[in-house]
């Protein structure tokens, strides 16, 4: 039982944490759960403030780029160069920013967000200084935070300014329009509301998204685990009936009446289920922890380790099974007479 418990919650909150990452995009750096990035740039900051008055909606922001995007941004630091894409956020309504694992985001011209990936390239990191030479010419930038924002592939790919800081490199253009929805709101209603100004939901970059086609095979793992649980119960029934004679016999020679023994055997089973629970049960989260960690930590995004609501159940269920296993093995012991089981010792 120990086994298939630790098992079962590890399966279990595997599955579910990789879901919360899936449905939470700040997790993989997104500040925003929609966006509109069809519209010319003329139109968006008009998408912008026909959003904003919306109480479903609790920020706005546009995201600026170069205006010649087909010309990259050469970032040179102390270990390595590297090509970037350089944006900055714009907030219409509430806070629009990058998302950070470490440090904060720029607040001035000279300072820079930059993703994992390119400090990885760069040789460089929080608080290092980094040299970025766009259409404009070449300007000194500090880093000053690890910047999640998401990439098409993985996360960590960002490359975050001010809007002075943007300006500094190359002349800017609005790229697009995007929305965080109000807490415990309908995405995809709210998307379906403003269907005229082609909101799309925000995907997770492809690497972290590849990991939700694991789909339910950690539930079925868990499954599989719960069938060979019940049937390691049902054996250990079988074989506390046919060993639990001689202390069933014992406990009548002693003075035990009937209830006295049925609620000896509940009590057993009580602490049989609580054990395995706690001891199964931590160790399976630890487990699903450890590699859900792995997982997403291995493609950028932040993992976000969630304990499943359905472990109570479980648990619940465990405690159910025990009980009512303990309950057959003392009423199924009782029907065999005491004597005969003492006398064959």
């Amino acid at each position: 039982m120990l086994l298939s418990t630790a098992g079962l919650v590890g399966a279990l909150t595997l599955e579910r944490s990789i879901d919360h990452v899936l449905a939470t995009p700040a997790l993989y750096g997104a500040d925003f759960d929609a966006g509109n990035f069809l519209t010319s740039g003329g139109n968006m900051r008009a998408v912008a403030e026909q959003l904003a008055p919306d109480p479903d909606i609790e920020a706005v922001g546009l995201v600026w780029v170069q205006l010649q995007t087909a010309t990259m941004v050469r970032v040179v630091g102390p270990g390595g160069s590297v090509d970037v894409e350089p944006r900055a956020y714009e907030s219409i309504k509430g806070t629009v920013t990058v998302r950070l694992t470490e440090g904060r985001a720029p607040g001035r011209a000279d300072e820079v967000a930059v993703g994992r990936a390119v400090m990885d390239q760069l040789g460089a990191d929080v608080g290092d200084r980094i040299i970025a030479t766009g259409v404009n010419g070449a300007v000194q930038l500090t880093i000053v935070g690890d910047d999640l924002d998401p990439g098409v592939d993985v996360s960590g790919q960002g490359f975050a300014l001010t809007l002075d800081g943007l300006a500094t490199l190359a002349d800017a253009k609005i790229r697009g329009t995007v929305v965080r929805f109000a807490s415990g709101t309908d995405h995809a209603a709210l998307i379906d509301r403003y269907s005229d100004l082609d909101l799309d939901a925000v995907i997770p970059p492809s690497e972290v998204g590849h990991i939700g086609q694991l789909g339910g095979l950690p539930g079925r793992v868990g499954q599989l685990l719960t069938l060979l649980g019940v049937a390691a119960l049902l054996n250990a029934v079988v074989h506390t009936v046919r060993l639990g004679r001689r202390e069933l016999a014992i406990h009548r020679a002693l003075g035990f009446t009937g209830a006295q023994v049925i609620s000896a055997h509940l009590w057993q089973g009580v602490i049989t289920a609580v054990a395995g629970v706690a001891v199964g049960g931590s160790i399976g989260f630890i487990v699903g922890r450890a590699i859900h960690r792995e997982l997403i930590g291995n493609v950028g995004a932040v993992a976000a380790t969630v304990l499943p609501g359905a472990v109570w159940v479980v648990a619940f269920a465990i405690l159910a099974a025990c009980l009512s296993s303990s309950a057959i093995t003392s009423t199924v012991s009782l029907r065999h007479r005491a004597g005969a089981d003492l006398r064959a010792e």
